[in-house]
């Protein structure tokens, strides 16, 4: 899932992953250029990939009623797996990893726990095993504050600058 809040998943599909690679042949041509397929790049090589538009209202996702807070983010997202699980229930025994990267770290820790507390009250289970963020938003102001001690800590500027 990408950011945002309401930055729809379809960014990741098309420009961030997958097999499909885009070279360009003469830097001073920008029309120069060749789309092509690798599939040693792919993560299908990995597994099954889920693309969702998260919450409704973002890309191409969309309800009678959009969530109002990040709890319901999570409940709903419970919901919209137990639906696809009914449509594909041939799936529903694969190992579910989230991602997502930027504002996702907000709601994806919504979703997780929504996840955790369905399998704590229910006999079918998700079978969530990982949660993956990638530049999570998760405390903006923490964030924010330690930046300059990061960009310190991992070289990117000394005390002399």
């Amino acid at each position: 899932m990408n950011g945002g809040p309401g930055s729809t998943s379809m960014n990741a599909l098309f420009m961030e992953q997958g097999p499909l690679r885009v070279n360009q042949n003469d830097p001073n041509d920008l029309d120069s250029f060749e789309i092509y397929y690798d599939e040693s790049l792919s993560w299908l090589s990995t597994g099954d990939l889920l693309y969702v538009d998260m919450p409704v209202g973002t890309g191409w996702s969309y309800g009678a009623v959009s969530p109002t807070s990040l709890t319901k983010v999570g409940t709903e997202f419970v919901s919209f797996l137990g639906n696809f699980f009914d449509e594909f229930p041939e799936l529903q025994s694969r190992e579910l990893v989230l991602t997502g990267e930027s504002f996702a770290g907000k709601y994806l820790s919504f979703i997780s726990q929504a996840i955790l507390d369905q399998n704590n009250k229910y006999s079918d289970q998700i079978l969530f095993s990982k949660l993956i963020l990638a530049n999570p938003l998760v405390d903006p102001e923490t964030e924010r504050m330690h930046a300059p001690d990061l960009g310190q800590t991992i070289g990117l500027f000394d005390d002399s600058q």
